[in-house]
């Protein structure tokens, strides 16, 4: 698992910063055409959206597989290893179940979208809207992965294992191993 979990960061890392670079790149010749021809793209703004909505899901996976989501970890740090330990698989449960309701009804939403055009650019809106489904899917990946280390630093607690709870298995700082 730590193999798929490790290849899904790095996909949506990769893909996130892309898709970043991309948008900028769109408003940037946008912007030199309004500027130097005096009229905008018709399709610039709308790619740059459509992008940037890409940009949000894969992102939030790529934040998600690192842990770097916001939290309050207040309740954590003062109860027992065990209970923090306890805290994050309820934690990454929870998080899995949203994933769940991602996917379902992001897809839902892509298919229904589907029959749609783009105004400018005259593509399915299927292609900005299935980025719900599929952020879903790569943060569920990798949310299943938090919560089976969650569950090895449970499981560690029982057994009085030294290693302390609330950390990755393989001792690196975010739980994918690099």
């Amino acid at each position: 698992m730590r193999t798929i979990t490790t290849v899904t960061a790095k996909i949506a890392e990769w893909a996130s910063a892309l898709l970043l670079a991309a948008a900028g790149v769109v408003v940037v010749i946008d912007v030199l055409n309004r500027n130097i021809t005096g009229f905008p793209l018709p399709w610039g703004g709308e790619l740059a959206g459509y992008i940037m909505v890409w940009f949000t899901f894969i992102g939030s996976a790529a934040v998600s597989g690192r842990r770097d989501h916001i939290k309050i970890e207040y309740l954590q740090a003062v109860v027992s290893p065990k209970r923090a330990a306890v805290l994050k698989l309820i934690e990454h449960s929870v998080a899995i179940i949203f994933c769940l309701l991602l996917m379902r009804y992001g897809l839902q939403f892509a298919l229904v979208q589907q029959g749609r055009a783009a105004v400018t650019l005259h593509f399915s809106m299927l292609v900005p809207t299935i980025s719900l489904a599929l952020g879903g899917l790569l943060m569920l990946i990798l949310e299943i992965g938090n919560a089976l280390t969650a569950l090895g630093d449970l499981r560690a607690c029982e057994s009085g294992d030294s290693r302390s709870a609330g950390g990755p298995p393989d001792g690196s700082e975010d739980g994918v191993a690099v």
